[in-house]
């Protein structure tokens, strides 16, 4: 884990499954103004609970930081595919 001195963003991509295992929620989040990725996840966590109220478990499938220059070029790329 990477600490930074400013707030930085990222780039989540999770999902959420309830007690039985099923997945409720896949999706990815932008998440601003976190210093490091245990604190970006945290509060995701905590938005997620209070959010779902058949929460149970969050599974992580990527997280980056935005303001990372490979960030940049995939969201270049990603509008200049057919």
């Amino acid at each position: 884990m990477k600490f930074y001195n400013s707030p930085q963003t990222f780039l989540v991509t999770y999902e959420v499954t309830d007690k039985s295992g099923a997945i409720i929620k896949r999706a990815k989040i932008r998440l601003k103004n976190k210093f490091n990725e245990f604190e970006a996840l945290a509060s995701l966590e905590d938005y997620l609970k209070s959010k779902l109220p058949e929460f149970f478990k969050m599974k992580v499938l990527s997280c980056m930081n935005d303001n990372s220059l490979l960030a940049m070029v995939e969201r270049f790329n990603k509008g200049f595919k057919l």
